[in-house]
């Protein structure tokens, strides 16, 4: 899914939106294949991805356990987010 993301408090005409894509995983931690429209699950968990690898020392200073935000697409939020767990920001 190619939305983006919106930290939470910040305007998207000012500190503007990222390229954080989320890959949707099901209720067994597997990357959900289905694209069929209203299949989703009004809650669940994703691994989300930073797209620009120039941009990753930005996001490590700012996604902590908790941080909150949005998946969007153009000006509608589509998705509050809350993050859970981080991975890796390595380049």
């Amino acid at each position: 899914m190619r939305v983006d993301f919106l930290y939470d408090g910040e305007s998207p005409t000012v500190e503007g939106i990222h390229m954080i894509w989320p890959e949707i995983l099901d209720e067994d931690g597997r990357v959900m294949m289905d694209t069929t429209p209203g299949i989703l699950p009004k809650n669940g968990k994703a691994n989300m991805w930073v797209f620009d690898p120039a941009s990753r020392d930005f996001h490590a200073k700012k996604l902590k356990i908790g941080a909150k935000g949005y998946w969007v697409r153009g000006s509608y939020r589509l998705a509050r987010v809350v993050v859970i767990e981080i991975c890796s920001l390595a380049r």
